[in-house]
């Protein structure tokens, strides 16, 4: 695998750390060190992929929505309606 761009690297070290920090090993060798490690990783996990799942849920809600006004005022045709 080649990082070509600084930021595709970046994401590849968050995610390394990420999957080190989650391993069944690391937490009994992190235990007696200290959580430091697995906080971060749960900050990763709970932040920003919340966020991005929760800004999907919106456009989904917003697609739905506007397929729904589309189609009880009569806009959207659908797969089985004529015409095109």
């Amino acid at each position: 695998m080649k990082m070509r761009r600084w930021d595709i690297s970046i994401f590849t070290g968050i995610c390394l750390f990420h999957l080190v920090a989650n391993t069944p090993l690391m937490g009994y060798i992190m235990v007696p060190l200290g959580t430091g490690w697995y906080a971060v990783s749960q900050w990763i996990y709970f932040w920003p992929s919340t966020a991005g799942g929760k800004a999907l849920a919106i456009i989904d809600t917003l697609g739905i929505v506007s397929v729904g006004v589309r189609g009880m005022i009569g806009m959207e045709r659908g797969i089985f309606s004529s015409g095109g």
